[in-house]
Order: structure tokens, then C-alpha cells, then sequence
């Protein structure tokens, strides 16, 4: 796959390579909230990225997210937010900032959607943020 992340749209989209081996298949788009105006999402063109831990903590903001999926450094796809590895837990907020800039410069996802991701990118998934 090809995954291309629109800041400006705060949509992910994912395309399949066609007969011609061109990503010209889209496969799934996903709603997302990208990084605020003072903690953009970096863009530009990754390669080293990569499927992380099923529950990453982040120290810095003391809270959860399920599927996490490396982009650049500390730069990641995520699920929505939690207070701890627990799915009760959810924080509701960041489920209604879906769609609108509301993170530290990570892509969020709902969960189905960074599960499927993680599930289906392997390790080296070429991923465009613009």
C-alpha cells in the first residue's frame, strides 16, 4: 500500500497498486486529526516506518493509544486517546476532534481504522504527508 496523509483535508488515504504496479487504487479513507498549528504533523515523503506496540504510553502528555505505527521518529498513526490500556478509558474528546487538528503532531485514527492500519502496513509502507 501507499498511504497519504492531507492535512488540509485531515484524511488518510490508502491505495493499492494496479496492474501497471501503480498505487492508483483506493483502498480505504480514513478521517483523522493531524497536529495543531503549533505542533504540526511533519510532511513530506517516509519510508522507515513501521507497526509499534499494540498500547503505546506517552510519557510527555500521560496518556494511551492503541495501534501505534511509526512514520518519522516520534511521529506516529494512533489510535484516539486513552488514560490508561484500558478501553474503558476512552477520552471522548479526542473521538470528536476527528476530523480537525488536535494532536502533537501525530496522525489520530479511530480505532477500527489505526487497528487496520497496523494490521495491514507492513514495516517500510511508503507514507506522504501533505
Amino acid at each position: 500500500y501507499l498511504v497519504k496523509v492531507s492535512v488540509d483535508d485531515q484524511q488518510v488515504y490508502v491505495y493499492a497498486l494496479d496492474d501497471n504496479d501503480q498505487y492508483s487504487i483506493l483502498t480505504r479513507t480514513m478521517t483523522c486529526s493531524t497536529g495543531l498549528r503549533d505542533t504540526p504533523t511533519p510532511t513530506g515523503e517516509f519510508t522507515y516506518t513501521g507497526p509499534g506496540a499494540r498500547w503505546h504510553y506517552f510519557k510527555k502528555w500521560k496518556c494511551w493509544a492503541q495501534y501505534a505505527y511509526y512514520i518519522d521518529g516520534d511521529i506516529m498513526f494512533h489510535s484516539v486517546l486513552y488514560n490508561s490500556d484500558d478501553e474503558s478509558t476512552l477520552v471522548k474528546s479526542s473521538v470528536r476532534n476527528l476530523g480537525r487538528r488536535a494532536s502533537h503532531g501525530c496522525v489520530r485514527l479511530s480505532v477500527e481504522d489505526a487497528r487496520w492500519l497496523w494490521n495491514n502496513c507492513p514495516g517500510g509502507t511508503h507514507v506522504i504527508v501533505y
